[in-house]
Formats: C-alpha cells, structure tokens, sequence
C-alpha cells in the first residue's frame, strides 16, 4: 500500500496533465479520469510485470479510460478548426462562419460514423499527434496497419465530402 502511495504522488500529475490535453483542457474530467487511471492501477498492480516504465503503463491505462469515457458519451471532443482552416480561405462574413461551423459538425459525424479502428487511429494522429509508430503501439497493430488505417479512412471521409 505504501508503494502504490509513493507512485501515485510521483505520477499523479503526470498523468493528470496527459488526460487534461487528451480531454480538450476539460480539468473535470482529467480529474475524474486520473482517479479512474488510479483506481485501475491498484486493481492491477500485481499484473504489472516491469517490462515498461511505470509512466508508460499509467498513460497506458489512462488512454484506455479515455476511450472508454468515449465509447460510454459517443463522443469525439476533436477540435476540428485547424481542418476546416485548411479547407476554407480565411473569410470574415458569416456565410464563411457559418460554413466552418458545418463543417467541424459534418466532420465529427463522420468520423463517429467510421468505424472503430478507424476512428482510434483518427483521434490518435489528429488529436493526440501521435506517430505511426505510436499509434501501432498503443493499438498493437504495426505501424504500416496504423499508416493504411489511416489513409483509408481519409479516403473514406474525402468520398463522402
């Protein structure tokens, strides 16, 4: 008991700050999920086998909060703004406004309408701005899988754009 103390006070920040950025500087749920992430942690320490830093396998952990946190809502917190910049010239009236807006929603649906593994290796690169490598990784997939994923759900989004 009094190790797992000692590894929450030096990772609970941390961790704290991983699920803050993940969860779109939301602070009520990185907190929520970093208690979660505990939680799991002590169900689960006596499996930690020592292969990976313990930091790895917290964030491991909470990645797979959030995404359960996501799974439960049916929601992608994505900011999409940077995507619909890059699809539109820079305009000040309120057709322009109104269009981006349209857009981040039509995007959003979209993406929640591909399919999982679609979707994970979506929300990992745009969002979390993970490499290939990375997403491979976390998803234990390789990282070419990771790499077509992601270019076949592109094409699936650009053909229903």
């Amino acid at each position: 008991m009094k190790e797992f103390e000692l590894i929450y006070q030096e990772y609970y920040l941390p961790v704290y700050n991983f699920l803050f950025r993940i969860a779109n500087c939301n602070s009520h749920l990185a907190e929520e999920l970093t208690q979660e992430t505990f939680y799991q942690a002590f169900l689960s320490l006596h499996r930690f086998n020592g292969k990976c830093k313990i930091s790895t396998w917290l964030c491991q952990i909470a990645k797979n909060c959030y995404f359960k946190h996501l799974r439960r809502s049916r929601e992608i917190p994505m900011d999409f703004s940077l995507m619909a910049d890059e699809l539109f010239d820079e305009k000040t009236d309120i057709q322009a406004d109104y269009e981006k807006k349209y857009l981040k929603e039509t995007l959003r649906k979209a993406i929640l309408a591909l399919g999982r593994k679609y979707r994970n290796v979506f929300i990992l690169r745009i969002y979390f701005e993970c490499s290939f490598q990375e997403i491979g990784r976390l998803l234990n997939i390789s990282e070419g899988a990771a790499k077509v994923i992601f270019y076949r759900g592109k094409e699936k989004l650009k053909a229903k754009f």
